[in-house]
């Protein structure tokens, strides 16, 4: 019974989240269509603060290989889901299951400029951290793992479906996240492309080799 009720709870704060983020969205879109000039920057903040507050929800969510919930706190969810989820669920109109099922440099590539991509090999975390503190949400792909690192208030934390001992999604330190320590990393932050998809509910497609 308690279980239940957690569950519900859970799912009503989702709901709630969700509903104010595609309210916000909708008040940034109708000022771009009576050409508001200040709208980008907005829209930027909007996202960027519709996905930090999504994401804590999904904390303690079991982590699976296969797992593709789109309920936080039910089922299993892997990395790539926990990603496409998130971001769909505050509006951007991404290809859900697809987007998942792609390697993280794909993932990526759907979702950042390429011209603001950063590729690291053999490089300590602390290093991919520091050009990466602008607040914001950035992608982060990693040797068999992708996740969204959080920076706000001069705080980065690592959200992700861990596989690793915790086999949850947790939001940690990113400083202290042993999963961030991979051979190969990819990094980009969510671009112009994917707030004007954001904004006009234009389909946002899959890139895929």
């Amino acid at each position: 019974m308690w279980c239940a009720l957690l569950l519900s709870a859970f799912a009503d704060d989702y709901d709630a989240q969700k509903a104010a983020a595609l309210a916000e969205r909708d008040a940034l879109a109708e000022e771009l269509a009576l050409g508001a000039d200040d709208v980008w920057l907005q829209a930027h903040e909007a996202l960027a603060h519709a996905v930090m507050d999504l994401l804590p929800t999904w904390e303690g969510t079991p982590w699976a290989m296969n797992g593709t919930t789109e309920v936080p706190g039910e089922g299993r969810v892997a990395c790539g889901y926990l990603v496409s989820t998130v971001l769909r669920d505050v509006g951007l109109p991404v290809e859900r299951v697809r987007l998942a099922q792609q390697g993280a440099e794909d993932i990526i590539r759907t979702l950042s400029d390429e011209r603001v991509v950063r590729r690291y090999r053999g490089v300590a975390v602390s290093q991919v951290l520091q050009e990466h503190e602008a607040d914001g949400v950035y992608v982060v792909g990693l040797d068999w793992h992708v996740g969204l690192l959080v920076v706000a208030d001069g705080e980065q934390t690592f959200c992700h479906a861990s596989r690793s001992a915790a086999r949850q999604v947790v939001c940690e330190g990113a400083a202290e996240a042993r999963s961030l320590r991979s051979r190969y990393t990819v990094v980009g932050a969510l671009s112009r492309r994917a707030l004007e998809s954001w904004l006009t509910g234009d389909p946002l497609p899959t890139v895929s080799d």
